[in-house]
This record gives structure tokens, sequence and C-alpha cells, in this order.
């Protein structure tokens, strides 16, 4: 009641204070305007607007509007403002009935016609003419071939038509890359006007002249025989081959079970193509077509289409239709093997072809047909109703040709379609039908945008089959009037349902039982259910593929033996339940333990504080740090991830978890499914093969290690090239444990630098003896004589027989040279080290066939066996790859001729804790192929190539007793100097300053920070411009040296590259940019 009684008094306010404005308010003066002839006279306040029309009689009309005889507005309506009293009279008079004549020549439309009135006339324009315009006294008023005017006065138009010229020899239709010119009906892609104007010339010296919206071209044939439109305008040009659809359709050599297709559809660049195609219509190889031109030659004055391959075939069409092949004695003759067996037109026939009883079936009717040529290609002719039809094969259908009109024919394929379908309605297709309750359906094809839709019609409603997914396990029958319909399942995919799965069983008739209750279900899809499925061949579409059992509720298939109970959600599915056949849970079980050792082992994290679990089936209990929890068999899937896997589910802690096997990797994974933490575990008694030990990676300076402690903390000690700190730095990181799909047990390592996350991969060997990481390798301490194991073995008359790499794989050549070996290395089944000896072993062969490849390492030398018996013992000598430094001037002797080559033999290396590797150049050019070894003599030996005009050079460079002589092609060649470069590391910089300013080419200067570690044989060099940006490290090296001085160039992976020379003996240092080539 105190609302109402509020709502009555506002009322009455608001009705007070309105009748009070209306009594404050000025009075507004009013005007009249008074109207003569018209309407819309009357009383108007100051400043309102006014419309006041005339009224016309007929036969009159109107001409203004008047005040005292002034004229005011020769508008009708006329809209004013009034500001006065105002008296307006409508000024009309009787319409003129003067009359005109039109008189035309060349046209129709001719007449006589009041003033005033609209004319139209259209000129007559005969075939092979083009109207120029219509002419009144010698001018052009129009060049409109209907052209409408106002009759003012009598007058006389002419029709104004001009011949046009033919394209004679060039008639027909010829294709470019995006456009098509068709001589006989004067039509050019892109272009609404298009006509010649002229032609000059005979046969392939023609040339027309065109105008293409309203722009001046011509057309003449090129050398290549192809047709060139030239814009006169401004040069540019255009390119086309000529068309002769008698090349199209599917040919043959006779005997052949190849077929070949002519393709006249122009690729991207502008080349036609030819394939071959299967005798069941599909390719002969996915990837081949060739290109191919067609050009136009002469015949005498006869003009002939060529089809050229890109093999430089050429084909032309006979008089009696074939392809041949002249140069290649080859004739093409029709064929119809390859044609599908049912096509559906643009307009909707249904096209059946049976080529084994030469017939075709068209709506229902069946005629005979024969494999022939025409104007078209190799066809199929027949006789349609008394219309005469040819049917020719394309890349992507068929091409119906009729008497008056052509279309595109489309396979359709009702492979997909053929079979049993099970869902809320049973039905079978054969092929041709669909069988619903025992009546059977005709199945018929349309063409909606260029895909084959099928359909059939039962009790008035035209239902359509559209395959979804993959298109073979599930399709959707919808009424093409409503969309409306349901989806089935093929029987192969609702067979893989069907079982015994615990509390749950789908049987033979798809009926399905849960926790003793039988649910009315029946199969349907959800194509909206996003899944990560691997669905097995044969099952395709099963990912989508469900067994309602109740609204928003269903059963979807997991792999074999699992099935997952799924509720619809508002925006999602969630899975609630899993059910597994004995079978499947057996896997499961198996599955979960491939990763351990033994039966007493459990997997964990790893790390400081470890997380550990293990399982009892048993029981059907998992321990979780080792408190026992009770578990369920699920499935799990993370649409996000888009993962799925069978695992095992239970709570811990007031926390939900998921254990499943990462794939089909030997490992598992926990996910806390309240957060998406995911935490992978390794076998523990695995995992402690690698604790309490170190590994080592030697290094040309220093060694870097990787360290697991007792309680698992890894530490990682590193060389650090920062300007700050020692030689090497030490972190402890996290990591995580997991395996490759090889089984290689994998330490995943995360490091921070700047603020940003790294992770590094460090494999572990099976034997746990080596680590392996980008880096490189890392042996473990206690297997440290591995290291002295690697590297290049000699027979001891200095031949390269065996290598042991880096990875501890081995290259091994039976006793002869490896420079004659190429095969990959290979590596051994197992290595054991005892103090100063490694051993080595390798099995080849099987059964009574296999013997053990065993090496020795001990000392420096290496010792061979094959099942205990001693093939072969050698011994690794100290190579030195560097002791070829230095600048050298060779003189060559070539036909009477000397001259000096630069051979520049360097050093470089990405870090300095690698080992330099040396490099040549010859005259400022580095050559290929760089190698150090010995020669059969046991010395030192460099061998390079060299590119010269007369070829490839093998040169070589022996060193003996600090004499360097170098060879070309074995012929001994004069050098200066002899002696090499002394020998050197880098504290040959360690006198260097600690700053330097340096300037470009532009004038900007940059500040270089030099700092050196490792008793100087590290120097770390870092550059930022002036004000601190734009700072780089450098940290690539390469080394020459001439005439007792050192030069180093040290730069970044980025190409900034900075040159130090140094003086042998010290002391005296030039720093500045490295100059580019050019200016060297």
């Amino acid at each position: 009641m105190l609302k109402k009684i509020k709502t009555v008094l506002l009322i009455a306010a608001l009705s007070l204070s309105f009748w009070a404005f209306c009594a404050c308010a000025p009075k507004t003066e009013t005007f009249t305007v008074t109207v003569s002839g018209g309407t819309g006279g009357g009383e108007y306040a100051s400043g309102s607007e006014c419309t006041v029309t005339a009224v016309i009689d007929d036969g009159s009309e109107f001409l203004r509007w008047e005040e005292n005889g002034v004229t005011v507005s020769e508008s009708n309506p006329y809209t004013f403002t009034v500001s006065r009293n105002i008296s307006l009279t409508a000024v009309t008079e009787l319409k003129s009935t003067k009359e005109y004549t039109v008189t035309v020549s060349g046209g129709t439309g001719g007449g006589t016609f009041p003033a005033g009135a609209s004319v139209t006339v259209t000129a007559d324009v005969g075939a092979g003419e083009k109207f120029v315009g219509w002419f009144m006294d010698g001018v052009n008023v129009s060049s409109d071939v209907s052209y409408t005017f106002t009759v003012e006065k009598d007058t006389a138009l002419t029709a104004v038509t001009a011949p046009l010229a033919t394209a004679g020899a060039f008639n027909g239709k010829w294709v470019s890359a995006d456009k098509t010119l068709d001589f006989s009906d004067m039509t050019l892609t892109g272009a609404e006007e298009f006509y010649l104007t002229d032609a000059s010339g005979e046969g392939a010296e023609t040339v027309l002249n065109a105008v293409i919206d309203g722009a001046a071209y011509t057309f003449s044939l090129n050398k290549d025989g192809r047709l060139i439109l030239k814009s006169l305008s401004d040069g540019t040009e255009t390119e086309f081959m000529p068309y002769d659809a008698r090349f199209n359709g599917l040919w043959t050599i006779e005997d052949s079970d190849i077929y070949t297709l002519f393709i006249q559809k122009a690729d991207k660049d502008g080349n036609f193509g030819w394939t071959l195609i299967n005798a069941d219509g599909s390719l002969y190889d996915e990837d081949l077509r060739y290109t191919a031109k067609t050009r136009l030659v002469f015949d005498g004055v006869k003009p002939v289409v060529q089809f050229v391959s890109s093999a430089n075939i050429v084909y032309v069409v006979g008089e009696n239709g074939f392809v041949t092949a002249p140069d290649e004695n080859l004739v093409y003759i029709p064929a119809d093997v390859a044609f599908y067996d049912f096509y559906v037109t643009q307009s909707g026939r249904n096209i059946k072809l049976d080529t084994s009883a030469k017939t075709v079936s068209v709506e229902g009717k069946t005629f005979n047909y024969n494999v022939t040529t025409c104007e078209y290609g190799s066809c199929i002719r027949f006789i349609a109703d008394k219309e005469e039809c040819f049917l020719v094969y394309s890349t992507d259908g068929a091409v119906l040709y009729g008497t008056n009109e052509s279309e595109n024919a489309v396979k359709a394929d009702l492979t997909s379609l053929t079979g049993e379908w099970v869902g809320a309605v049973n039905f079978t297709v054969d092929g041709e039908n669909v069988y619903i309750g025992g009546e059977r359906y005709e199945i018929k094809g349309t063409v909606k945008e260029n895909a084959v839709v099928f359909s059939f019609t039962a009790d008035d409603v035209t239902y359509g089959l559209y395959p979804v997914g993959y298109g073979k396990g599930v399709i959707a029958v919808a009424d093409l009037k409503t969309d409306r319909g349901v989806y089935c399942v093929s029987k192969a995919v609702a067979d893989a349902f069907k079982g015994e799965y615990g509390a749950l069983t789908v049987g033979g008739d798809y009926s399905v039982t849960l926790d003793g209750v039988t649910k009315n279900a029946f199969f349907t899809a959800l194509p909206d259910f996003e899944r990560a499925l691997n669905e097995p061949s044969g099952l395709e579409d099963i990912g989508i593929a469900a067994l309602c059992v109740e609204e928003g509720s269903y059963l979807v298939w997991a792999e074999e033996g699992v099935l997952a109970l799924i509720e619809k959600s508002e925006e999602s599915y969630i899975v609630s339940r899993a059910f597994y056949s004995a079978d499947a849970t057996e896997k499961l079980k198996t599955s979960l333990k491939a990763g351990l050792n033994s039966e007493s082992d459990l997997y964990t994290t790893g790390g400081t504080n470890p997380v550990t679990v293990s399982l009892d089936f048993d029981s059907s209990r998992i321990s979780y740090n080792g408190a026992p929890y009770p578990f369920e068999y699920g499935y799990y899937i993370n649409a996000e991830a888009t993962a799925e896997h069978t695992a095992l589910l239970f709570e811990a802690q007031g926390k939900r978890f998921a254990l499943y096997r990462y794939f089909e990797m030997p490992y598992v994974v926990l996910e806390n499914l309240s957060d998406g933490e995911k935490r992978s575990f390794v076998s523990t008694e695995e995992f402690s093969e690698i604790l309490n030990s170190s590994f080592v990676l030697k290094g040309a300076v220093i060694d870097e290690s990787i360290s697991f402690a007792a309680d698992g903390t890894l530490s990682i000690t590193e060389a650090d090239f920062s300007l700050t700190g020692d030689a090497t730095e030490t972190n402890i990181c996290e990591y995580s444990l997991s395996k490759d799909d090889k089984g290689v047990f994998v330490v995943t390592a995360v490091t921070y630098s700047d603020g940003a996350m790294f992770e590094t991969l460090i494999y572990c060997a099976e034997d746990k003896q080596s680590l392996q990481s980008v880096k490189g390798t890392y042996i473990r301490t206690s297997a440290l004589s591995k290291l002295e194991a690697i590297g290049d073995y000699f027979s001891s008359d200095y031949v390269p027989v065996f290598k042991v790499l880096p990875d501890f794989t081995f290259l091994y050549n039976y006793g002869e040279s490896l420079d004659e070996h190429y095969g990959d290395p290979e590596t051994f089944d197992s290595v054991s080290v005892d103090g100063n000896t490694v051993t080595a072993s390798i099995t080849y062969g099987f059964g009574a066939l296999a013997y053990t490849f065993t090496a020795v390492f001990e000392n420096g030398n290496v010792t061979l066996s094959e099942d205990g018996e001693t093939v072969g013992e050698y011994f690794k000598p100290e190579i030195d790859p560097n002791c070829f430094m230095g600048t050298y001037g060779v003189t060559i002797e070539e036909a009477g001729k000397s001259a000096v080559k630069t051979v520049v033999v360097g050093a470089a290396t990405d870090s300095v804790n690698d080992e330099f590797q040396p490099f040549v150049t010859v005259d400022g050019e580095e050559v290929s192929v760089t190698k150090v070894s010995l020669n059969s003599s046991g010395l030192h030996e460099l061998t390079f190539e060299v590119a010269e005009d007369a070829g490839v050079k093998c040169y070589t460079a022996v060193l003996q007793s600090g004499r360097i002589d170098f060879y070309r092609e074995g012929v001994i060649c004069q050098t200066r100097p002899t002696v090499p470069a002394p020998a050197w590391d880098l504290s040959v910089l360690s006198g260097m300053n600690s700053v330097y300013t340096l300037s470009d080419e532009y004038g900007d200067e940059y500040r270089l920070d030099c700092v050196f570690k490792a008793d100087g044989k590290i120097p770390v060099f870092r550059i930022a411009a002036k004000d601190g940006s734009a700072e780089l490290y450098l940290n690539k090296y390469s080394v020459t040296y001439s005439a007792g001085t050192f030069t180093v160039d040290v730069s970044s992976p980025l190409g900034l590259s900075v040159r130090i020379s140094a003086l042998a003996q010290g002391g005296q240092y030039d720093v500045s940019f490295t100059p580019y080539p050019d200016e060297e």
C-alpha cells in the first residue's frame, strides 16, 4: 500500500509542474498562408515549415509559384519557412501538342513522337560485324546498340557498322595460366569488349589487330608456336597455347594395361601435362605428372596443333582421330577400361557404366555404347532417347557432351556407404539400393559443391546419406528438407563394442546391461567429441561412434576391450567410468609394470625429494610415497593435450590422480587431475645405477662434468665463458626422469640463464657408464680409460684400419684402409673397464654362424679378435691436427708456365674448449676437403683438393724434421717458407689489455672487454655498443699465422667479428674489426 501511495503522489506532482510550465510560457505568433491553384494553405506558427502543392489538370503542366506576379519557386511541391502572411499562386499552362519525326537508317525504332517523348532505337548488327555508333549529321551520338533519347526536334539517325576481321588460321580456343581466349565466339577471360579490327599476313606470319576494352592489341605467333597477345600501349605480353579438344580423354597403346591422360588444363605456370592411369582408374604414380606444352605449326597452309611433352615427345591427332607420336612410332587408341562405374552430372543425371558389357545407364535407362573418337577426344559414344551423347574421361571425373550442351560428371563412390549400418534405424546398402525392414529403395546421386550426395526416397520423404568423419564408419541419414535425422555406425564399428566388461555387457544384438540393468541403447555419433584416439585400421570413425544408454550418457570405444562411459556437460564430455574386459585388464597391468626391473622394484621421480609409486594389483591398491590407496581401472581423456590413456585412478591426500603409461614409452606418468601437474616415473633400481656417480666430458682446456649425489642431487659443471667468475661454474639442477621410444634412460635437466628456462636432455648408456648430451659424451669417472681408447688406430705400415668415435661407436674395414670404408659406425654390444684396460665386444650373425668380435684397448694399442682368435693389433699414434699452420707461397708448374698460389693453413673452433680443426684457403678461397693423418712413412700429412681450370687437383703437404714440403698431384712444389708456425695456444693473447675501443666503418664506437681464464688458455671477449646496448659474446675462433704474427678472428654466431694480431713472442697486439673479404 505504501508503494501505491508514493506512486499517486509522484503523478500528482508531475501534473502540477506541467500546467505551471504552460501557464508561464510566452505566446507564439501565427501567420496566414493563402494558396491559389493548389493545396497547403492555412494558419502556421512563426518559424514552422509549410508545404504547398499545385493542382494540375490533365493536359497541363506546372510552371512556377508566384507571389504578386514574382516567381518564388519552380518546385512542386514547394516547402518554405513561414515568417509572414503570404499569398501564393500556382502557374500552369497547356502542354504542347507538337510532334517530331525520328528517321532511322540501319535499325528500328523510328516514327512520329510528341515533343519530350523518350525514344529508343536499336541497330541491326549482322554476324561478322562490329557496331560503330549512331550518327546524326555526321556526329557519333552514341556507341550503344540500343540508344535512348528525348525527342526535341525532327531527328535522322544512322546506325553505322563495320565488318570484323576473322582469326583465320588462329581460329579456335587458346589457353594461358589464367585466361582462356576463344576466337570462335570472340571471348577473352576478364574482357568486357573484344573484337578483331583487321588481319594481315598468312599462316604462321598472320598478325591480328584487336580492341580489348577500348585498348589496342595485336596477336601473333612466336617461334615456339604460341600465340602472343601484346598491348600496344605498354608492350606487356601474354602467351597462349592452342587448345585442341581432340587430345582429351583416355588413351592407350594396343596390348598395354597402362592408360594415358593428356591434360589440357593449364597449371599456375601455364603448362599442360599428361599422366598415366591404371586400369582401375587410380594414378599410376601419385607424384607423376609430366609437364607439356602445345604449339601451332603449319603443314603447308594447314594449321596443326602439336602436344609436346617435357621429354620433347611430339603428339598429334591423326585423320582417324587417334593420337600418334610419329617420331616414336606410337599410336594411341581410345579406351574405356579406367572409367568409373558411376557418375553424377551437375544437373543430377545418374550415369552408370558397365565397361565389360559396353552399356551405359542414364537415369535407369540402359543403352549400348561404343568406344571411339570425336571432336571432344577419346570418348564413350551412345544414343540416349535419340540424343547423341559423348562421355569423355577427365582428371576429376568426366564430361558429358550432348547435342546442345555439356556438363561435368563427378565420380560417385558408394564404397564407403556399402554394407550394414546400425543405429536408431538399421539398414543395408548394396551399392545401388537401400534396404530397410525388407523394403528396397533406389539410391540416387546429386552434385552439391562439386561433391556427390546420395539419397533415397521412402514414404514420400527424401533422405540424404552423408559420410561423417573419415566417411568409413559413421554416416548421417537426414531429411533433405528439414535436415533432421540420425547417425548410424557401420557393423564393423558396432561389433567392436560387443563383449563382457565386468559390470557392463554389450550383447550380440548390441543390447546393453549396466550394473545389472538393461538399457534401451542405440548407436549414434558424437562429431563434437574431441578425441586423440589412434583409430585401428578398419575401424575408422570409431572415435566418434557412441552407444547412447540414456539421454546425455554414452559408451565410447577406448581400445580393444575397454569402453568408457561419458556424460555430456554444457561444454564438453566427461568420463565418469571405464569398463575393462579381462584381457584388457591384464594388458594394462603388463603395460604399467613394463618400466620396472623386478617384482620388488618401484617407480620414482628422482630428485632430492623423490615421489615413489608401487603397484599391488592383487589388492587393487597403489602405494603413493609409501601410503596405500585403492585404485580403479579408468580412462583419461585430456582434450587440451590431445591425449587419451587407459589409467589407474585413485585419490590421495585430497587429490585425484591418474597413473598411465606414457604412450608406448617404458615409463609412467602420474597426473594430478586437479591442477594438471604431471610427473614422470622410472624404475628406482635403474635410477640408482647413476646415483653417487660423476661423469666427465673432456675438453680441450678444461673438463666439464655431470654428477648425481647419493641423495639424488644433480650438479652440472660447465665452462664459464662470462667475464666474471672462474673457468668453470657448477649449478644444482632440477630434473625429471623418463625414457625414449628405444628404452634409453633420459634425464631432463632444467637450467636458467638471464631469467629464461632451458631444458637439457641427458641420455644414459645402457650400461650407465656414459651419458650423452648436446655437448658430447660424458664418461663415468671410474671408466675414464674409455677416453684413452678414442681415436684412430694404424697398422704397422701406417694404414688407418680402426677408429673409435667419441660416442664409442667404431669403424672397421677388416684390416683394410678406412679411406675405402663407406659404412655407418657400429655400436658395441658391451663395454667393460678394468683399470687401464677397456674391453668391448659385438656379436655378428646368428645360430651356428654367430661369432663375437672383441676389441681390447690398453696403453694406446688395440687388439682385435674373433671368437678369441687375434685378427689384428694396431696402435694409436699422436697426431697434431694443427702442425701445418702457416702461410705459404706454393709454386706450381703447368704447361711450361709457373704460378705462385698462396696457401693458408689455419685452425678454427666454435668454442675455445673444443679442439681446433684445420682449414685451408688457396688464394683466399677455402677448400672443401681437409685431412691430417700419417702417410705410409709415419709422417704427418695434410691433404686437400683445389678446383682449378684444369679440374680438381689433389695437394698434399708433408712435415718432416720441422720442414714442410707441398706436392701437387704427387709432384713436389717449391715452397716458401718451409717452416710452420711455432707451437701455440690461445694464451698467446693473454697479454692483451682488458678493454679496447673499436670503431666501425660508420664511425660508431664499441667497447671490447677481454678476460683470460685457465692460465690464459680460455680468453673471453664481449663486445657492446658504447652505450652498453647490443651486447654480444664472441666465442668462435679462427687462427692463422704469417711472418711471425698470429691473426685471430673471434666472432659471434651472428657474424660480428673482431681481428687480433699478435706477435708470436707476445707483447704487441693490434685490435680492430675483421675487414670484409673484399677489403682484405
